[in-house]
């Protein structure tokens, strides 16, 4: 009898809020190690395989492709080069935004060749493409200056020769004529340091400073026709004897001008320590500069400019009797 009350006892549910020690959570108990072994052999028996299956599946195939996309980019004739162009030249469409349609047009042109070879881009590859990041390089010109005197002469003249007649940089000849001549000074203080005259160096080194403004100038106009067709910014660059530096972002405190309505250009530069003043001047032959103001701040707004026309700004940091050098900028009023 006080076995089949114990047995009815035992077949009983609990009552609500009954505690008991016999509750199973977990079905099993997993250790730190074991959690961080299994996310490692996921990460390195799954993702990364799948990376270097995708990358290097076929290396000659793949580099094949990005060697045949960088042509089909650079050919002026092509569709793709003429709407991005005209993307870029849109005032609506940021840059960024047309780097992101180039990037989508890169991926569907390596899928289309990828294909061709019989290899078959599925669906996790195309997200490992697309997730990629896309660095926008910055192309920008660099003199390249050499060390010697001796070399700057003929270093610069090949510039100057370069830029003349050049329809990728186009000057006005009144300004290379101008220039060779100042180069022609610096080449006549330069014989002259044979004699010894205890100012022939300065002379030398002031009239090189006037021959290095001069690149600058010609410089500033290669970078702002790089800028305006960035598919063939490297070429323009280059066609002016200048060297090319590719960046991966461009710093915001860079001089700049924004336009601000027509005839009206809104400039920057970087700041300058307390006490500092930004020298501001504009030149429409790249020759004659006019001082056009003196502020505290980095910023500058300049009105009453010719719309449809070309110009040249310059700036410079004054800080007591410490000058800085010239930064020059060629910009386009709309």
């Amino acid at each position: 009898m006080r076995t089949s009350v114990k047995i009815k006892s035992q077949g009983k549910r609990p009552a609500a809020g009954a505690k008991s020690s016999n509750v199973v959570i977990c079905p099993f108990n997993v250790s730190f190690a074991e959690r961080f072994l299994f996310i490692s052999s996921f990460v390195f028996g799954v993702i990364i395989p799948g990376i270097l299956k995708l990358v290097f599946y076929d290396f000659k195939t793949l580099k094949s492709v990005i060697v045949k996309s960088r042509n089909a980019f650079k050919k002026n004739g092509s569709l793709l080069h003429h709407v991005l162009v005209s993307l870029r030249k849109r005032i609506t469409v940021k840059n960024a935004d047309a780097m992101n349609l180039e990037k989508a047009f890169t991926i569907a042109y390596v899928i289309k060749k990828f294909r061709k070879v019989g290899i078959e881009v599925n669906t996790f590859q195309y997200i490992i493409l697309a997730s990629l990041p896309t660095v926008t390089q910055v192309i920008t010109a660099v003199l390249d200056e050499p060390i010697s005197y001796r070399e700057k002469g003929n270093w610069a003249l090949g510039i100057i020769n370069a830029c003349s007649g050049n329809p990728l940089i186009v000057i006005l000849p009144l300004t290379i004529t101008a220039f060779k001549a100042d180069l022609g000074l610096f080449t006549a203080a330069q014989a002259d340091m044979q004699t010894g005259a205890h100012t022939a160096t300065e002379i030398r080194d002031k009239a090189w400073i006037v021959v290095k403004h001069d690149l600058l100038v010609l410089m500033a106009v290669a970078q702002a026709n790089s800028n305006a067709d960035t598919l063939n910014g490297i070429e323009i660059i280059q066609s002016g004897h200048f060297s090319v530096k590719m960046v991966g972002q461009r710093s915001g405190n860079i001089f700049k001008a924004i336009s601000n309505g027509p005839g009206v250009m809104n400039l920057s530069a970087a700041g300058a320590p307390r006490g500092g003043l930004h020298d501001w001047y504009i030149s429409l032959d790249g020759i004659t500069w006019t001082a056009y103001l003196t502020t505290k701040v980095r910023v500058m707004t300049a009105t009453g400019l010719v719309p449809q026309t070309k110009v040249w700004f310059r700036h410079r940091v004054r800080i007591g009797g410490t000058i800085g050098a010239f930064e020059i900028i060629y910009v386009a009023i709309p």
